[in-house]
Order: C-alpha cells, then structure tokens, then sequence
C-alpha cells in the first residue's frame, strides 16, 4: 500500500463521541491522548490485512498523492459476497458528496 501512496486507517468514524474520549485537558488545553486514540484505531500495513476485518468494520482510505499532504479519499468497509468472497467496498467522498447534494437541494438544506 505504501508504493501506490495509499493508507488505510482502521476503526469506528471520527465522531465527537470518540474523539471527546481521547481529548485531555492539560493547563487550560485541549491535548489529544495517543494511547487512547491507538486503542480505538489501527494502520495495517498490508492490503491483505484489509480482507481479514470482521463485519462492519469500516475504515478510512487515505491518500499521499504528492508525498507531502495527506487527505481523506473515502471510507471502506469489508464485505462477503453471495459466493463467500470478500471483497473491499469504498465509498469516495466526492461521490458521497455527489449523492447527497440533490437531497439537501430538495429538503431546502443547501
């Protein structure tokens, strides 16, 4: 996965409940407590560690195009199919976001 500039982070999506868990407050500053982040979330090194995640297990694709900025692509997730395959499923967020425009424009959100 490092060759192709791409990374994967493995575990629940960044929600403020999760995130408030791992946040500290140390002299008057809010301060991210690591230990508590890398109980929750993992980096696997190869792809093929992908394919053993558990149901519903959702993990987030990152991208190092350029080598420097790191940006979110997508979210992934494992899935077995009707033959007993198991095959990765992303969603890219530029899709995601293709998708949820016409919603919002109908209720009046955007």
């Amino acid at each position: 996965m490092e060759k192709l500039g791409i990374g994967a982070i493995v575990g629940p999506l960044p929600t403020r409940a999760n995130l408030e868990a791992a946040i500290d407050m140390r002299k008057r500053r809010l301060t991210f407590n690591e230990e508590k982040l890398a109980a929750e979330y993992s980096v696997p090194n190869y792809l093929d560690e992908l394919y053993d995640l558990g149901e519903g297990k959702i993990l987030i694709l990152i991208s190092r195009a350029n080598r420097r900025n790191l940006h979110r692509v997508g979210f992934g997730f494992p899935v077995t199919d009707r033959r007993g395959r198991r095959r990765l499923v992303w969603l890219l967020d530029r899709r995601l976001a293709q998708g949820i425009d016409p919603v919002l424009k109908l209720n009046g959100w955007a």
